[in-house]
Formats: C-alpha cells, sequence, structure tokens
C-alpha cells in the first residue's frame, strides 16, 4: 500500500505540473489531510487567491498516511517548481518517500 500510495502521490504531482504548463497559470498541490492531496490555481504562485481544482484530488490507500502535512508545492505557468522538497509517507510498516526537484522533476527516494 505504501509503494501504490508514493505512486499516485508522484503521478498526481506530475499532473499538476503538466496543468500548470497546458493551463498557463500556477498550480499549487498540498495536503488538505494526512491522507489526501488537493491542487489549486492562481495566476501565479505568489497568488493570495487560489482557487480549488475540483477535478484534481487524491486521496492514499487505506492506512497510508504523509509524514508530514506542512509542505506544499506550487508549479508556475513554465512548470517550475517553487522549491525543491522531499516528501514522506508511510502505511503498513513501509516507509516511502519522493523528492521535487528545482527543474520539475519528481523522483522516489532511495532508501
Amino acid at each position: 500500500p505504501a509503494q501504490n500510495g508514493l505512486n499516485q502521490t508522484i503521478a498526481f504531482i506530475k499532473e499538476g505540473r503538466a496543468r500548470a504548463i497546458a493551463s498557463t497559470s500556477a498550480y499549487r498541490i498540498s495536503p488538505q489531510s494526512a491522507s489526501t492531496l488537493i491542487a489549486e490555481t492562481a495566476n501565479t504562485c505568489q497568488s493570495d487567491d487560489f482557487e480549488i481544482d475540483s477535478y484534481m484530488e487524491l486521496t492514499l490507500p487505506s492506512g497510508v498516511s504523509y509524514d508530514s502535512t506542512d509542505w506544499d508545492v506550487c508549479f508556475s505557468s513554465r512548470g517550475l517548481p517553487d522549491g525543491n522538497i522531499v516528501i514522506g509517507l508511510s502505511g503498513h510498516g513501509e516507509s516511502k518517500g519522493l523528492e521535487v526537484y528545482l527543474g520539475g522533476a519528481v523522483r522516489e527516494t532511495e532508501d
């Protein structure tokens, strides 16, 4: 389940980046809870008026959760994130992680 949750999270973040590029808008990905991600859109990452993209929401598999909910990543209209972040998740005795690189790539971290 943790690997499945990791794969879903990577795909979700990549989709947010693709939508930012396709719509020439900023897309912010953030946890709504320890097991749910949402996406919001605005003109720029510095905007104060993000709107939730109701078509983009991810709920992790049962028993899997993010290690922290104190993060977000915003992709500019060019698909570049506002920072390099590492996200951990765990469940069913497994711990997994991913990293969002400054160039926009998203990869599973090595143990």
